[in-house]
């Protein structure tokens, strides 16, 4: 029993990093920016680009 208070007490005594702090944020960020470019191209989730107009020709009038 002393044993897991004093494994308690160390863990509580440690300060957290800065990836510890900031873990959920990258997860809150990177798991939806993740999934929409993975199920963008898999369900066509985009919306299909118009055609640019044909800029090689150039109209003359005569």
């Amino acid at each position: 029993m002393t044993t897991n208070t004093v494994s308690q007490s160390r863990s509580a005594n440690r300060t957290p990093s800065a990836l510890d702090n900031l873990r959920p944020l990258l997860l809150d960020v990177a798991v939806p920016l993740g999934s929409y470019y993975l199920f963008k191209n898999a369900f066509g989730a985009s919306r299909p680009r118009s055609p640019s107009p044909d800029t090689s020709r150039k109209v003359t009038s005569e």
